[in-house]
């Protein structure tokens, strides 16, 4: 317990109802904090790079809501941040597991053993993964976080890993300025026989200093943050997650 409870430290935000997280699931979403990559378009930049800036959420809080609503969930997202950079994340996963309910990982795909550990524990039903662009194009699209060599070889893994269990993955991109068409295309020949590359569009920042992507235009409004940090911290994850109406009561409160 001592080792699920410390990695709890790294949730740093929870949206208790999304309906665009997991097409078709109807799901709670927690964020965690920090990431490997550097990617100049994060639309989590705070979350990824600063999360202790960011109240850790409250373990008993979440589990409690999850226990009175799982009848209304047809999953759990886990996002961040990236969820594969958080040291121990299996035991988070394991943690929420009593629920029955399945769980959705977002991953940047670039440390595939530790997708490969989750996908063979049976601990992750689901990965989303994004594809950044063409291999030669990864120092530029994650903030020199990645190499083409690193990119490629890591992509590699990942994408064996869905030849071999087709049901346990999509793959994403998101149509940043730097892409041409012809990189998109690059991009999606790099995909296993059978898979669709899910194309995002590019939202230019309004008056969030963020980028965001198609998901979050249709994005409810709900509780990233914990009410007594919103309104004091800019870089909140409610302000970065969405541009929608204020967000709901928080969890709990």
């Amino acid at each position: 317990m001592s080792q699920h409870l410390e990695v709890w430290n790294h949730v740093r935000g929870i949206e208790r109802l999304s309906l665009c997280d997991w097409p078709g699931h109807p799901s709670c979403v927690l964020f965690l904090g920090g990431c490997n990559l550097r990617c100049p378009t994060c639309h989590n930049g705070g979350l990824a790079w600063m999360p202790e800036e960011l109240p850790a959420v409250d373990r008993t809080r979440v589990m409690s809501y999850l226990e009175n609503r799982k009848m209304w969930l047809d999953g759990i997202t886990v996002t961040g941040g990236e969820p594969t950079a958080v040291p121990d994340v299996a035991a988070l996963i394991d943690d929420i597991s009593c629920f029955g309910l399945p769980v959705k990982m977002d991953s940047n795909g670039m440390r595939p053993e530790v997708v490969e550990e989750l996908l063979r524990s049976r601990l992750v039903h689901t990965f989303a993964v994004d594809v950044k662009g063409p291999f030669d194009k990864y120092p530029a699209l994650t903030g020199g976080a990645a190499t083409q060599e690193q990119a490629s070889a890591n992509m590699d893994h990942i994408f064996g890993l869905a030849a071999a269990n087709p049901q346990s993955f999509y793959f994403r991109i998101t149509k940043v300025p730097l892409l041409t068409k012809d990189d998109i295309e690059t991009a999606r020949g790099y995909l296993p026989t059978g898979f669709e590359l899910i194309e995002q569009n590019f939202v230019p920042p309004g008056r969030n200093q963020h980028a965001q992507t198609d998901p979050e235009k249709r994005r409810m409004s709900g509780d990233v943050v914990s009410r007594s940090n919103r309104g004091s911290n800019p870089e909140s994850l409610e302000v970065q997650r969405h541009s929608g109406p204020p967000a709901v009561q928080a969890l709990g409160a």
